[in-house]
């Protein structure tokens, strides 16, 4: 049986809002205290790919250097970008509990959890310890060695 019923890699193919994506008769309940026959890791069961690129752009000038002080100068400036194409939405990994737990809807039908369910309600902007990168961002660094 295939792990997924849709393609998480393709962003058009399914709606979290409405699709679950995991296939629940891919998986099974383990009974309480007894050891799964499962597989420890899965190759082809994987989250989404979330791209998030930077860029660096250095450039060194060197200095005469002075002759009074004997040394040799250099100026030094770069621009750091971080997620320069700046991706933004995206939705969390699909919920793998219980795959006996079947999806719950809202009034509108709607999507609100169930096995395979991708939060479409949490999304976030934060790179540390969540699913989606930060907005894009960058910096100057201007450097004078003497």
């Amino acid at each position: 049986m295939p792990l997924y019923l849709k393609d998480i890699t393709c962003n058009s193919c399914y709606d979290p809002a409405v699709d679950t994506v995991l296939n629940p008769a891919a998986w099974s309940d383990q009974a309480a205290g007894i050891f799964g026959a499962g597989a420890a890791y899965y190759n082809d069961f994987r989250g989404k790919r979330r791209p998030v690129e930077s860029m660096s752009f250095p450039k060194r000038f060197p200095i005469k250097s002075f002759p009074i002080l004997g040394e040799r100068t250099t100026f030094s400036i770069r621009a750091g970008f971080f997620n320069v194409f700046n991706r933004l939405l995206s939705v969390s990994d699909p919920s793998t509990g219980s795959p006996s737990n079947p999806p719950t809807r809202n009034a509108q039908g709607l999507l609100t959890e169930g096995f395979g369910f991708m939060n479409y309600l949490a999304v976030s902007t934060s790179n540390q310890n969540n699913t989606c990168p930060a907005n894009r961002s960058g910096q100057i660094v201007a450097r004078l060695e003497f």
